[in-house]
């Protein structure tokens, strides 16, 4: 039940990351989902209509949300993140997020002060159990690509 969150610049391999340890977890036979965070936050605006999704979630060992500093803007993503968070999550489950923005970058998205609570309020329950690893350097995929960067 600890929590990873993958932090570096885009192409550094937190994704890469992320989907080698869910392997890892499936090879041990544990339930494990990935979502990309405006992918997870759509599928929770139906959840009160969608049994199949809650009882999925309620058995998942991890959940990987990858691009997590990027939420959807929409007024009722903070609300859905918490609830997932304190119902699905703190203290049931590991998350391992992936995101090239900071917690500090994330929460200055939120500029009505009771979705900026809310969304310290989650961070807080995540930071409890969780280990930050920082990705250092420069994009693989820049690296690797045969186009000039200027």
């Amino acid at each position: 039940r600890y929590n990873l969150f993958l932090y570096g610049k885009p192409g550094t391999g937190k994704t890469h990351l992320a989907i080698a340890l869910g392997i890892e977890a499936c090879k041990r036979f544990k339930k494990v989902a990935f979502y990309r965070l405006p992918d997870l936050i759509q599928r929770l605006r139906n959840i009160s209509n969608d049994a199949k999704l809650r009882k999925r979630l309620a058995r998942l060992d991890l959940i990987i949300i990858d691009e997590f500093g990027y939420p959807p803007r929409d007024p009722d993503t903070i609300q859905l993140f918490f609830d997932f968070i304190t119902d699905y999550c703190y203290e049931k489950k590991s998350l391992i997020l992936t995101s090239n923005r900071t917690i500090k970058e994330w929460l200055s998205d939120f500029t009505d002060p009771r979705d900026e609570k809310m969304a310290h309020a989650a961070i807080d329950r995540l930071a409890q159990d969780t280990l930050l690893f920082t990705f250092l350097g420069e994009s693989h995929r820049v690296l690797q690509s045969k186009m000039t960067v200027v």
